[in-house]
């Protein structure tokens, strides 16, 4: 049975790729591997997927407690990078002026509540999390209840005070992300599963997603999408290689070098923040990033590894799956390749 929890937090993502074309295969650390696949057969009851793929070849792969290649997996908070990729693809395609636009232009329902300093709010403070508005991810008193109980879970993010300007200042905030999908939906013909079939998962050759929707029938812009680790993989290569995916440009570069940028520094141990993705220092790689949900849900590109690492693990155990997938990256997967070019 896929495990489903209210999501409450991403921690990984993106830097500069580099294209797999330009990867020269060099063999990993084999015995490393080893290492890693006997410690983590003392792991299995929080991971649920680890795979790694070098060059464009996975080199590892393991799964666990039921779960397969094929098996869609609750991906929590790793949703809001591939919210934040769409919007990209909308932007490219002239759904979406441009990062700058107000986003009073693309909520014309919710146009009322964006006055005085709310009018300021851009797609670009969505994507980076600057807004301002008021959301509680974590503790007591969280949002996603009162958003889940709202008619219209747009104009619940944005009836919500400012606590601090437009722009000003970064925090973590899955309303930001759930906005992004309430404009994908109300500027493109569909809703946001639909428009991400059409120019994302169905390019990529995604099969059994499922993207649970808001009562007003908007997809959950931060959340509850699940996806087969296959198909996470694809998506992991499809960062590495800046929006290319078998000769078409999915997603523009521009986008991607932006999206996987060091905007931000965060509240979560150092880490970087870009459009609705990650990045990470301090695991051996200098150019760690991706998606990250809670409970160990990642998509991760290691670009001057050439390198994409998918790990999925049991979300009710999260601070124990935290650990065991930073000490897996840390001593044994990049490890194992850092005589890769």
């Amino acid at each position: 049975m896929i495990k489903q929890l209210a999501a409450v937090a991403g921690i990984f993502a993106i830097g500069s790729a580099i294209a797999e074309e330009n990867c020269r295969p060099v063999s990993p650390d084999h015995e490393l591997l080893w290492q890693a696949d006997a410690w983590l057969n003392d792991t299995v009851e929080v991971l649920d997927t680890v795979i790694l793929e070098h060059c464009g070849e996975v080199v590892f792969e393991r799964y666990y407690n039921g779960f397969d290649a094929e098996t869609a997996h609750d991906m929590q908070s790793s949703t809001k990078t591939f919210t934040g990729l769409l919007t990209g693809i909308a932007i490219d395609r002239g759904m979406i002026k441009s990062i700058d636009q107000p986003i009073a232009e693309l909520l014309p329902k919710q146009r009322d509540l964006l006055e005085g300093e709310k009018a300021r709010i851009t797609v670009r403070h969505l994507l980076e999390m600057t807004t301002g508005l008021k959301w509680v991810d974590f503790g007591a008193e969280r949002s996603f209840d009162r958003q889940a109980r709202a008619a219209d879970s747009a104009a619940f993010i944005l009836g919500e005070p400012l606590v601090s300007s437009p722009g000003e200042t970064y925090f973590y905030n899955t309303g930001s992300s759930h906005l992004l999908s309430a404009i994908i939906h109300n500027n493109v013909a569909g809703t946001t599963a639909q428009f991400a079939e059409k120019f994302l998962f169905g390019p990529l050759g995604f099969e059994g997603v499922v993207w649970n929707r808001h009562g007003d029938g908007v997809n959950e812009g931060g959340w509850q999408l699940y996806l087969r680790p296959i198909d996470a993989l694809k998506f992991g290569r499809l960062l590495l290689n800046r929006g290319q995916w078998e000769g078409e440009q999915l997603v523009s570069a521009a986008f991607i070098d932006a999206a996987t940028s060091y905007l931000h520094q965060t509240e979560f141990g150092g880490a970087g923040y870009g459009y609705q993705m990650w990045h990470v220092p301090d695991l051996g790689s200098n150019d760690l990033a991706g998606a990250r949900g809670w409970g160990g849900q990642n998509i991760l590109v290691a670009a001057d590894l050439n390198a994409v690492i998918v790990t999925n693990g049991d979300i009710l155990q999260n601070p124990q799956v935290s650990q065991t997938v930073e000490r897996l990256l840390g001593e044994f997967l990049i490890p194992a390749l850092q005589g890769a070019p």
